[in-house]
Formats: C-alpha cells, sequence, structure tokens
C-alpha cells in the first residue's frame, strides 16, 4: 500500500511539474486559446487597459467590438463618418471622461457609447474628449491614473468630468488599499484571489478548469460561486437574478445594516481620495465635475433621493466642483421596464438606450460649461 501511495505521489509531482512547464513556456498560448486576449495590464494603481488593441470581446452572451488606441483609452469610429474622432492637432479645450466599467462602457461598440458619441460630437468644434474609464476603478485609483496620464502623455484637460459609481464606495472600503506606494486588493481578500491566482498561472489543468466552468455556467445559467465570492449578492430570489439587482455594492445607500458594514467608512474613504482628485485639478489647473447615476437596485427600490445624490452634491459644494445628478432619467416609470429599457440583460451596466439617455442628459447639463462653445 506504502508502494502503491509512493507511485502515485511519484506520478502526481511529475505530473504537476510537466502541467508547471507546459504553463511556464505556453502561458501566453494557452491564456489566449482558452479566454481570448488579455484586456488589463498591471500598473502602480492596480490595473488599466491593454494599448492598441482591436478584438471583438465577450460580455453577457454577446459580444463587441474592443478598441484601445496607443495611450490605452477605448477608441474606436464614429457613428456618423466610420472614422475615430477627430485628431488631437487643433483641440482647444480637452475634457478627460472618467470613472469604471459603466464609463469604460464594457458591452458596447464604443460609437453608441455615451462618452464615443460625446467625443464624435464635439470633435469638429474644437473640443477633444477622452475616454479614461476603466472596469473596477475607485476613487482610490481616480487621483493616481490622472496624474499617471499627464505625466505619460503630457496632456493636461481643461476639464474632467467623473462618472462617479455606486461600487466605488464598496471598492474604496473593501477592495483597494495602499501599500508601499501601490494601491493593491486588501490583504484579507488577497489570500484567497492570491492562492487562486498562483494555481491559474502556473498549471494549464486549472487554467482548462477554469475555462471548462465558465462554459457550463454559460450553458445553465448557474451563478459562478467565485464571483458571488468577491461581489456578494444581497437578494436571492429570480426577478433579482434576472434584473441583475441585490448586490451588497449597490445596498449601502439604502440599507441601514450595509451602511454600517462598510458604507460609512467607505465614504469617509472615498471623500478623502475624492479631495486628493481635486486638490491635483487644481494644480493642474482643470475644472472638476461630479456625475452620479443608479445601479439597478436604486431604479427597483426607488431610491431617487439617494445618499450617492446628496453626499455627492455637498461634497462637489465644498470642493467648487460641478455636480451633475443622472439619477432622474431613470425614474417616474416602471422600474422592472426601465431596469429591461437600459441596461444589458442579466448585467447592471447600460445597453445602448441606456448610453443614449446618458449622452443627452451630460450633453444638456454641461452645455454651458464643459461643453461650451469655444473661441
Amino acid at each position: 500500500m506504502k508502494k502503491q501511495l509512493k507511485i502515485l505521489l511519484t506520478c502526481f509531482i511529475v505530473t504537476l511539474g510537466i502541467d508547471g512547464a507546459i504553463t511556464y513556456i505556453f502561458s501566453d498560448a494557452i491564456d489566449t486559446f482558452l479566454t481570448g486576449p488579455k484586456y488589463y495590464r498591471a500598473v502602480d494603481y492596480h490595473h488599466d487597459l491593454i494599448p492598441s488593441l482591436d478584438t471583438q470581446r465577450a460580455w453577457a452572451g454577446g459580444a463587441y467590438r474592443h478598441i484601445t488606441n496607443a495611450q490605452g483609452l477605448r477608441s474606436g469610429p464614429c457613428a456618423d463618418t466610420g472614422q475615430p474622432p477627430a485628431p488631437a492637432a487643433t483641440p482647444r479645450r480637452t475634457v478627460f471622461i472618467m470613472g469604471d466599467s459603466f464609463t469604460e462602457s464594457v458591452g458596447v461598440d464604443f460609437a453608441k457609447t455615451f462618452a464615443g458619441r460625446l467625443a464624435c460630437k464635439y470633435a469638429p468644434r474644437g473640443i477633444r474628449i477622452l475616454n479614461l474609464g476603466v472596469t473596477s476603478f475607485s476613487p482610490i485609483i481616480y487621483h493616481r491614473k490622472l496624474r499617471a496620464f499627464v505625466g505619460e502623455t503630457g496632456t493636461v484637460p481643461d476639464d474632467v468630468v467623473l462618472m462617479l459609481d455606486i461600487s466605488d464606495i464598496y471598492d474604496d472600503a473593501e477592495t483597494y488599499e495602499e501599500l508601499d506606494g501601490k494601491v493593491v486588493l486588501k490583504q484579507d481578500r488577497d489570500r484567497v484571489s492570491t492562492a487562486l491566482n498562483f494555481f491559474y498561472r502556473h498549471f494549464t489543468t486549472v487554467k482548462f478548469l477554469g475555462f471548462l466552468k465558465d462554459k457550463v455556467l454559460q450553458v445553465t445559467g448557474i451563478r459562478d460561486p467565485l464571483a458571488e465570492f468577491f461581489v456578494p449578492r444581497y437578494l436571492d430570489d429570480p426577478v433579482a437574478v434576472r434584473h441583475f439587482y441585490g448586490f451588497i455594492k449597490a445596498r449601502w445607500t439604502m440599507d441601514p445594516a450595509v451602511f454600517r458594514a462598510y458604507g460609512e467608512r467607505g465614504l469617509k474613504i472615498a471623500e478623502a481620495n475624492m479631495n486628493k482628485l481635486a486638490a491635483l485639478c487644481r494644480e493642474l489647473g482643470c475644472r472638476l465635475t461630479v456625475a452620479v447615476y443608479p445601479w439597478p437596485d436604486q431604479i427597483f427600490e426607488g431610491d431617487e433621493n439617494s445618499r450617492q445624490v446628496t453626499f455627492w452634491k455637498a461634497w462637489a459644494e465644498r470642493a467648487g466642483a460641478g455636480f451633475v445628478n443622472l439619477f432622474p432619467p431613470f425614474f417616474g416609470g416602471d422600474p422592472v421596464e426601465t431596469i429591461e429599457r437600459y441596461h444589458i440583460p442579466t448585467d447592471s451596466h447600460w445597453n445602448e438606450a441606456g448610453h443614449d439617455v446618458i449622452f443627452n442628459a451630460l450633453d444638456k447639463a454641461l452645455a454651458n460649461g464643459v461643453l461650451a462653445p469655444v473661441n
């Protein structure tokens, strides 16, 4: 029996070694074959988009064209001309739009996103609009991203429009922290993610099992238990699952227990980081405007006069920043119909109709300031 165990253990170690060697040599090719191209790279402020990509990216059961320019910004052709926004040779005003995945605009082609439509509309008028939005950015990252981008490109904005997401409060409280001058995952979460990432990075068998798991979940519609570890669900009913609401990340504006658990603390951390962003804008000589918008949770619960609105409106007044409330266009009708009309199915992000709402609201709200005609 001991001899058999030794043989099995030896076979296991040898197999593991071969697996590890194959993964080490062919890692990039294996990743591309199993999961498609990578979209994000590691940086000191945690992550950013990989520059110079042009690919079809799968999202929420569909796919969209994912294009980044040489600076790693989401880009693409304009809907009316089929060409990228006018070149940056003669802009008379430069506007940065910053935010997380809602601003990166996952799931939707550039030409149909609010940032893309603004860029294409205003380029001929001498206003260059650049989309600095990246999935899972939050206030701890925004000011670092702005400083890094200005330093790397030499492009100083006249205006920064920050699309401040509901989930930013959770991410500043529970996801990220600063360590040795870099933004890292919080250590209590990082132990789990580090272990998972180690096995995923170093062993093809684990990569394949992960690929198989994703395909099974995609076909069966079962929720991913690993994903729910990192973004725990608060409500567990078919309607909530179908319309992508009921997540802890969004509930702090409405639920006193969730607010006590991380919301109050997250607002303090986010406020401190937003103060750094405001100070950096003053240093650079740019105007800062903050815009807020609801998740499906707020729409479903009728949370129009949300903490997200009142807190950041008051902060903007203190900081001397502009403020745009994008909540009203999503309220007044049946909440479930509204969620279905403006969001990607089984996802929190806007579909083309949702981006149309945001584009029109921002276009109107910023018409006399950020987007005012330039001489």
